[in-house]
């Protein structure tokens, strides 16, 4: 095969890995809650961009940042990842050689008891 016809040949495999790629980051929720936290979505395009993920914006989250002082381990980051492994409600973000965020979702707002009356399902 000549030079030529090689690089042709080739052309449509980057054009396909590159649009894998872009269709992934699009529509990847952790992809999405790294750039609410790191501040590179417009607030205006947040609901639009939930609302195309099926990302639920009424669950109360809490985040949690966890800084690594001594030594920087990437194994921390899949031993917390394994600690949460419900990944359509609990997120484990690599921000920096440093520092992780956990977002966990919650079940219920803050300071309800599963009993009480506000929160029984279907009352």
């Amino acid at each position: 095969m000549t030079p030529r016809r090689a690089a042709c040949a080739s052309l449509p495999r980057s054009l396909f890995q590159e649009a894998k790629i872009n269709y992934e980051e699009k529509h990847n929720k952790t992809i999405f809650v790294k750039n609410i936290i790191s501040d590179n979505i417009l607030p205006g395009d947040i609901y639009v961009r939930a609302k195309e993920l099926h990302f639920a914006t009424d669950v109360p989250r809490a985040v949690l940042l966890i800084r690594q002082t001594e030594r920087t381990d990437m194994a921390a980051l899949e031993a917390i990842s394994n600690m949460f492994p419900d990944r359509q409600k609990d997120f484990v973000l690599s921000i920096n050689e440093t520092d992780l965020v956990l977002i966990k979702g919650a079940d219920r707002p803050c300071g309800q008891q599963q009993g009480s009356l506000r929160y029984r399902r279907g009352h």
